[in-house]
């Protein structure tokens, strides 16, 4: 899988012949595995987003739902970073196919249920989850990407996912001063509140990243999204 995954980040031909002399077996052994180079890129990718779903599933859950989002969007950063080539294959490579196109999309449900949890707290002011969650998601891939560019560091990557993430929380309505919603917000010339509610939520998530996180198993989630989703791949959005 690694072998595959490095061919396709790396733009050089994949074969079965090239796989097979890199990781030094006969050719008849890797179509005894994978019965089509199609079907091996189906499997680097099933390979890659069940990472991904392990970390997304290792977030400890709480009663502060903006809190469990923005751990999510470690979670999702830290597998970018552990599993660089296998992100470059599941997020920067276009898709092979249909197939190849729905493979992974049970990995942002679990993102659109965690906004869907702020919006039933009226943390979050929207009625659309799922396009609600998008621009959560690429404005995690944008940090990851500016990452595996060698433009920003490890840092970085934390900087910016806190500081997109708390822009974004304000504009869809939570409240950086912890008076709740906007509508019920603190004075904003408080210092003292300046830096309590979302402000210092971020930080607490952030301090804990990535020892916060403990594994646990599960990878299923349900599907009801996943028309808009796979629309959206098809059409290269």
């Amino acid at each position: 899988m690694e072998a595959g995954a490095r061919l396709i980040a790396s733009h050089e031909p994949l074969s079965t012949r090239r796989l097979a002399t890199e990781v030094g077996v006969s050719t008849s052994a890797v179509y005894t595995h994978f019965g089509s180079i199609d079907e091996l890129r189906h499997a680097i990718r099933k390979t890659g987003f069940e990472r991904l779903a392990q970390h997304l599933t290792s977030v400890d859950k709480s009663d502060d739902p903006v809190a469990d989002l923005a751990k999510q969007g470690w979670a999702y950063c830290r597998n970018a970073i552990e599993n660089p080539t296998m992100y470059r294959v599941m997020f920067m490579e276009r898709v092979l196919d249909e197939v190849d196109a729905g493979v992974g999309l049970y990995t942002f449900q679990m993102l659109v249920d965690e906004v869907q949890r702020c919006m039933d707290a009226g943390r979050i002011k929207n009625d659309d989850a799922f396009q609600t969650a998008m621009p959560f998601w690429s404005s995690a891939h944008g940090a990851v990407t500016l990452h595996l560019a060698g433009m920003i560091g490890e840092e970085g990557v934390n900087r910016l996912a806190v500081l997109t993430a708390r822009a974004l929380l304000v504009e869809l309505g939570d409240d950086p001063t912890g008076g709740g919603p906007v509508a019920r917000r603190c004075d904003p010339g408080s210092p003292s509140s300046a830096r309590s509610g979302l402000d210092r939520r971020l930080s607490r998530v952030h301090r804990q990243r990535p020892s916060g996180f403990s594994r646990r198993g599960g990878m299923s989630a349900p599907h009801h999204f996943r028309p808009r989703l796979f629309a959206l791949v098809r059409s290269g959005f």
